[in-house]
C-alpha cells in the first residue's frame, strides 16, 4: 500500500514538473525560475517593480541615447535576423522577454521564457532600415505593426545595417516619427516547429546595396554559461547561451537571496547615464572644398 501511494506521489510530482516547462509569453509579474539565473544580470542593473509589468530589470550605466538592440550587430542566420552584442546581459534581454519604455524607469526588460533571434519589428524603405523592440503585449497571431513611442525606434542608412556597432549610425530620435511614416513594415515574425523566426530586410537587397555577400550563419545554442555568455560569431556559426528557462509568478528565486528590488516612483538617475559616442554617418562628412588656384593658374588637388 505504501509503495502504491509513493508511486502516485512520484507520478504527480513528475507531471507537475513537466507542466512548469510549458511555454508562455512575457507577462506582468512573471519571473524566471532557477533554470535561468537572474543573479548574472544583477551586477549590470537593478531589479524593480513596475506598476504596469511587475518585476522588471533595468540596465545601469548605459548611454543617455541608449536603446535596446542598439549596441551590437545584425547577422543573418537560420532563424532570421539575429542580434549579436557584447553587452553582458545580451544573452537574456535580446532573446527572451520584451523591452518597454517605462515612464519612470526608462528602458526596462520584462522577463520571458521563449527564445527568438530578436524580438523586434523591422521597417524599410527610401534607403533606411529601422527596428523597434516588440512590447510585452505582442501576440502570437499578431501580423500588423505595433505602434510604440517614437523614441523606441532605431533607424540607420541601409548601407550601415551590417556595421559591427550599428547604433553609432542611428539617426537622431527626433527623426523617427517621419521615418516610420516614410518606410513600410517588413517584419515576418513567425513560429514554426516550436521555434521563433524573424524575417526582415532582404539579404539580397543588402548585398546589392553594400556590394558584399551577406552570409547565412548557423545558430549554435549552449546551455552552460561558462562556455559562452555573449553572442560570438565563429566562422559560419553564432554561438549563444541558450538555456531552457521557465516562468513562475512572483519573486525570482535567486533574487530572493539578494534583495535588490526597487520601488516604482523613482526616475532614471542622471548619474547612471553616459554620453553616447559620436555617430558615424557617411552623409555627415563635410563637402569637398573647391580646388585652390596656385600661382600658375592651375587647380591644386
Amino acid at each position: 500500500m505504501r509503495q502504491t501511494r509513493a508511486s502516485w506521489v512520484a507520478a504527480f510530482v513528475l507531471v507537475l514538473g513537466s507542466a512548469l516547462f510549458v511555454p508562455a509569453p512575457a507577462h506582468a509579474g512573471a519571473a524566471l525560475a532557477v533554470g535561468l539565473s537572474f543573479d548574472s544580470l544583477t551586477p549590470y542593473g537593478h531589479w524593480m517593480v513596475s506598476a504596469s509589468y511587475g518585476r522588471v530589470w533595468r540596465p545601469a550605466h548605459v548611454y543617455a541615447s541608449w536603446r535596446p538592440y542598439w549596441d551590437g550587430r545584425w547577422v543573418d542566420t537560420d532563424f532570421g535576423w539575429t542580434f549579436v552584442s557584447d553587452e553582458p546581459w545580451a544573452w537574456a534581454t535580446y532573446h527572451y522577454g520584451r523591452w518597454v519604455l517605462d515612464p519612470y524607469f526608462g528602458w526596462v526588460w520584462v522577463p520571458g521564457e521563449e527564445w527568438a533571434p530578436a524580438w523586434v519589428d523591422f521597417y524599410a524603405g527610401d534607403g533606411w532600415i529601422g527596428w523597434s523592440p516588440m512590447p510585452p503585449t505582442f501576440g502570437v497571431r499578431l501580423r500588423a505593426p505595433v505602434r510604440v513611442d517614437p523614441r523606441s525606434y532605431c533607424f540607420v542608412d541601409e548601407r550601415h545595417f551590417l556595421a559591427p556597432r550599428v547604433g553609432r549610425y542611428a539617426a537622431p530620435p527626433g527623426r523617427n516619427r517621419a521615418l516610420v511614416r516614410d518606410t513600410r513594415f517588413v517584419s515576418r515574425v513567425e513560429r514554426d516547429g516550436g521555434r521563433w523566426y524573424n524575417r526582415g530586410p532582404s539579404p539580397r537587397h543588402l548585398e546589392t546595396v553594400t556590394r558584399r555577400q551577406v552570409p547565412r550563419l548557423r545558430v549554435v545554442g549552449v546551455d552552460d554559461p561558462r562556455r559562452v555568455v555573449r553572442g560570438q560569431v565563429r566562422g559560419n556559426e553564432v554561438v549563444v547561451y541558450r538555456p531552457q528557462p521557465r516562468l513562475r509568478g512572483g519573486r525570482p528565486t535567486d533574487v530572493v537571496r539578494r534583495p535588490v528590488l526597487r520601488g516604482t516612483s523613482r526616475p532614471v538617475p542622471p548619474q547612471q547615464l553616459r554620453q553616447a559616442p559620436r555617430a558615424h554617418d557617411a552623409r555627415a562628412v563635410p563637402p569637398r572644398r573647391p580646388p585652390q588656384k596656385n600661382g600658375q593658374g592651375h587647380g591644386r588637388h
